[in-house]
C-alpha cells in the first residue's frame, strides 16, 4: 500500500465521510452535551432550545482555547474559559459564531460531517435504517463508551477489522463463539459464518453491497455494506463470553427469540457496527497521526434495560474488549514489520479470505496516487 502523510489521508479520508460520534440517548434534554473526537478534530455535540443536536468545533473563535472539557455535561450556554467569550447552544454568539458541523440522526445515531459538502447518504439511508428497525435503535441506549490506543497507523487497524483470516489465531474467543471466514474457507467448519437466508426463522437481514472497490465511481455517496450470517453453533446465541444471553432482547426480536445470528454495518472506513438480539456494538476508527490510532466501541442496550438487574456492563463489553486488546498487542507486532524497508506486501493477499482488504487497498492507492500526482 501506499505510504502516505496524516494530512493526505485527513483530506482524503477523514474529512470527506460521515462518523458516527454517539447516540441520541446521550443528549436526551435541552443543554446535554459531550465531546468527542473526529481524527485530531475535538466536537461538542449538543442539543439546543429548539431540540436539534449541534456539531461544534470545541475551539473558541476569538484565540483558539478549548471550549468544553472532555465528557459529558449540562449546560446552559457554551463559554470559553479564557476570555469569557460565550454562545448560544445553537453556535451563535457576541463577537462570533462556533464552527457548525453538518449533523443528522438515522435510527437513533448521530452522523457528523467535517466537509462543506459531505457524502450522499441516499445509499446508507435505506441500509441503515433497515438494520436500526430491526434491532431497535432508536429505542437503546449506551451502556458503555470506551476507546483504546494504538501504537499503530489506522490503514493497519482497519485491514485488521476487514478481514478475520487471522481470527482463529489471534481471537480464539472471538473465533470460538462466531466461527469466521477463515475457518469456512479452510473447511474447519463449512458452515461457519454462512449467510442466513429469507426463510430462517428469525429476523432476515438481506445483504447489500455498496461499498468501494478499485474502480468505485460513485465518489458522491458515502460506501456502505451490510451482511448477516449465522453464529457458530446451537449452543451460542450471542456475543457474549460463553455465548449464553447477556442482555434483554431488542427490536423485532423482542416478538422473536434468539436465532443464532449477527448483522455486521461497515461505512465510510472509519465506522462500523455489529449487532446482535440483545446488544449493538459501534467502531470507531480514529486517525490520530501516521502511527498512532484510536478506536472507540459503543455498547448499545434496550432504553429500558436495568444495569445490574438486567445486564452486567462487565459481561456485556467482556468479548469485544477482549478482542481489541488482542489486536492491540498483535497490531504493534504488524507495525512494525509493514515498516521495514523489505517489506512489500503486494499480490499476496488471499482474495478469497481478504476480499475486503484487497478492495480497500486497490482503492486506497489508485486514489491516493492520483492525489500525490
Amino acid at each position: 500500500m501506499i505510504e502516505t502523510s496524516y494530512s493526505i489521508d485527513f483530506e482524503k479520508i477523514v474529512l470527506p465521510h460521515w462518523s458516527i460520534v454517539g447516540h441520541i440517548s446521550e443528549v436526551p434534554n435541552v443543554g446535554d452535551s459531550f465531546t468527542v473526537n473526529i481524527g485530531n478534530e475535538s466536537i461538542i455535540i449538543v442539543k439546543d432550545n429548539f431540540n436539534n443536536i449541534n456539531a461544534f468545533l470545541n475551539v473558541c473563535p476569538h484565540r483558539g482555547a478549548r471550549i468544553c472539557n472532555p465528557g459529558k455535561s449540562n449546560i446552559d450556554r457554551l463559554v470559553c474559559p479564557y476570555h469569557s467569550w460565550d454562545f448560544e447552544l445553537n453556535g451563535k454568539g457576541t463577537n462570533a459564531s462556533l464552527r457548525k458541523f453538518q449533523t443528522v440522526i438515522f435510527g437513533g445515531l448521530i452522523l457528523v460531517s467535517l466537509a462543506d459538502n459531505p457524502l450522499l447518504l441516499n445509499n446508507f439511508r435505506k441500509d441503515i435504517l433497515m438494520c436500526a428497525k430491526a434491532y431497535g435503535w432508536e429505542s437503546a441506549k449506551v451502556a458503555h463508551r470506551e476507546t483504546f490506543s494504538f501504537n499503530v497507523n489506522w490503514k493497519v487497524v482497519l485491514q485488521d477489522y476487514l478481514e478475520c483470516y487471522h481470527c482463529p489465531n489471534v481471537h480464539p474467543l472471538y473465533a470460538k463463539v462466531h466461527g469466521s471466514e477463515a475457518q469456512r474457507f479452510l473447511g474447519i467448519d463449512p458452515t461457519a459464518a454462512n449467510p442466513t437466508n429469507p426463510n430462517h426463522d428469525g429476523v432476515y437481514i438481506p445483504t447489500t453491497d455498496h461499498w468501494i472497490h478499485k474502480d468505485y465511481k460513485d465518489i458522491e455517496q458515502e460506501p456502505i455494506t451490510v451482511y448477516q450470517n449465522k453464529l457458530m453453533n446451537n449452543d451460542i446465541v450471542t456475543g457474549s463470553k460463553d455465548g449464553s444471553p447477556i442482555a434483554p432482547l431488542m427490536g423485532k426480536y423482542k416478538n422473536k427469540n434468539y436465532d443464532r445470528t449477527r448483522t455486521g454495518v461497515i461505512f465510510g472506513f472509519l465506522n462500523s457496527t455489529m449487532s446482535y438480539p440483545d446488544y449493538t456494538v459501534i467502531y470507531r476508527l480514529i486517525p490520530k497521526s501516521d502511527k498512532y490510532t484510536e478506536s472507540e466501541i459503543i455498547w448499545l442496550v434496550d432504553k429500558d434495560a436495568v444495569e445490574g438487574k438486567d445486564y452486567n456492563v462487565n459481561d456485556l463489553i467482556y468479548l469485544w474488549k477482549h478482542t481489541i486488546l488482542e489486536d492491540i498487542e498483535f497490531l504493534t507486532k504488524v507495525q512494525d514489520g509493514t515498516s521495514s524497508y523489505f517489506f512489500n506486501s503486494s499480490g499476496k493477499l488471499k482474495n478469497n479470505l481478504e476480499e475486503s482488504v484487497v478492495r480497500f487497498t486497490q482503492w486506497y492507492n489508485k486514489n491516493v496516487r492520483e492525489t500525490i500526482q
